[in-house]
């Protein structure tokens, strides 16, 4: 009685999801459902197109800054080492 009435339920849940999917697929093949989809397929690939170049030309920037930074903070030491040499000459 038990296995059965698992049984029977088991088999009632497959029968919910079934029809389920059988309203998705109906669902899927309707026109409105197919224009919607592509709209939004045709929007992930436009913001793909202007979001890699966008992460790759950043990628390229920050190099360079980093690099320019660098630059700038080992020349800014020398200048602050030769106006402390300059002060120390100029007070002897």
């Amino acid at each position: 009685p038990y296995e059965k009435a698992r049984l029977h339920n088991e088999i009632e849940n497959f029968e919910q999801k079934l029809s389920k999917n059988l309203v998705l697929t109906k669902n899927f093949r309707d026109p409105t459902l197919q224009n919607l989809r592509s709209q939004a397929l045709m929007t992930t690939v436009l913001g793909l197109c202007v979001a890699i170049p966008t992460v790759l030309l950043h990628s390229i920037v920050q190099s360079r800054s980093s690099t320019v930074l660098h630059i700038l903070t080992e020349q800014s030491a020398g200048l602050i080492a030769e106006h402390a040499e300059n002060a120390e000459k100029a007070g002897k």
